[in-house]
């Protein structure tokens, strides 16, 4: 299982999808999960998904829009192209497939993020309630 966490760790809550990914490193129960974390998705990370010996992918992000903690499979929907520099899982999964001809299942976990002002540490809403609570479920 590969796990990617991304996110600005400089603008608090957008952050917790790399504070979750760090986090599992130091869980004994997630051992053998791989663990690749940035500050946003980037065209390279389809040569870690397309390792043979990858499974399956789930992706971290934090969403000003999610009210709670929710995970959603990718579907192998063809994306529509990406624009500019951000790229979203589908699109780094579309490229895993089509430059290297592996595309393992995906999903989405989603964290709700409270606070995207300046600073590095999440508030205590996204470390307790949200960053806690994903890795006991």
């Amino acid at each position: 299982m590969l796990v990617i966490g991304y996110g600005n760790t400089l603008r608090r809550d957008d952050g917790a999808g790399v504070r979750l990914a760090e986090a599992l490193v130091e869980d004994p129960l997630c051992s053998g999960i791989r663990v690749e974390t940035g500050h946003q998705l980037t065209p390279e990370m389809a040569v870690l998904i397309a390792e043979a010996d990858v499974q399956g992918v789930i992706f971290f992000d934090a969403d000003v829009q999610a009210v709670e903690v929710s995970l959603a499979r990718l579907d192998d929907a063809v994306p529509s192209p990406s624009a500019g520099h951000h790229l979203t899982p589908a699109t780094v999964m579309l490229y895993a497939d089509r430059l290297y001809g592996h595309r393992p299942a995906a999903w989405t976990v989603s964290l709700p993020a409270f606070d995207l002002g300046h600073g590095d540490q999440l508030t205590e809403q996204a470390e307790g309630g949200v960053v806690d609570e994903a890795i006991r479920d």
